[in-house]
């Protein structure tokens, strides 16, 4: 088969691309999404179409996914179900799997079976280098066999090494957010008990320890939260006579 080659892929640009990718997504997956849709277009082979899906896994199993048509969702989504195949091979293994043609492919058949209405003729699956916690990696797909030379594999390859030190930073930022987060709702938390002691204080004409043990027993009439007790204590603070009830 001919292919149109297209110029190598400037690394330098990709690399100062999607850096500003992360600052204009609003999480993990629109940045990933994005990553998806540059490959397509970086990596096209002439006018020949070539889909991308992107799957991570974490070391909680909590699966992150994107693609950038409706082909390459479903393949990755038929993959991920069944449990085997090219995209998490190369995840595990950290080493690209090339598969030339589906129709003659003898490994993953359960899966190949699978996706065999969607059209999809050769593979191309580049592992992700993220971190120890998280694994996985770019699909490529093509709708013709052997659509995949050895200088669009290397294009491929130089492109997902970029991207996975983009993707680093991205799940860096995520966790700092998260924490934050969780920093913000723990103050909130504190202020909260804190008020909800004042009040039972207040009511019952008590000590502090003797207001936090009545805002344990509160907590054991709810979920066992003190946080719970506390917001309900505070809810409660326009009826008296549901604070009273907390003694």
């Amino acid at each position: 088969m001919d292919h149109v080659q297209r110029p190598p892929v400037d690394t330098g640009a990709v690399a100062a691309h999607l850096p500003a990718t992360i600052l204009g997504s609003t999480d993990v997956h629109g940045f990933l999404a994005e990553v998806a849709s540059n490959a397509v277009q970086m990596l096209a082979l002439g006018d020949e179409q070539v889909s991308c899906g992107i799957t991570l896994v974490t070391k909680q199993r909590t699966a992150l996914a994107t693609s950038s048509d409706t082909r390459a969702r479903h393949t990755d989504e038929t993959q991920r179900k069944i449990g085997t195949g090219p995209c998490l091979a190369a995840a595990k293994s950290h080493e690209p799997v090339s598969i030339t043609d589906t129709h003659a492919e003898t490994r993953w058949r359960s899966y190949l079976d699978a996706v065999h209405g969607s059209g999809i003729r050769s593979i191309f699956s580049i592992p992700f280098g993220v971190d120890e916690d998280t694994i996985g990696a770019l699909n490529l797909y093509s709708p013709k066999p052997n659509a995949f030379p050895e200088h669009f594999t290397t294009r491929a390859q130089r492109y997902a090494h970029q991207a996975s030190v983009s993707l680093r930073l991205a799940l860096l930022i995520a966790d700092l957010t998260d924490r934050k987060q969780d920093i913000v709702d723990a103050i909130q938390s504190r202020t909260n008990i804190t008020l909800a002691l004042g009040i039972l204080m207040a009511v019952h004409r008590c000590t502090q320890q003797r207001a936090f043990a009545l805002l344990r027993q509160a907590g054991q009439g709810s979920d066992g939260s003190l946080r719970t007790a506390a917001a309900k204590i505070i809810a409660d603070t326009q009826n008296p006579t549901a604070v009273s009830g907390s003694a």
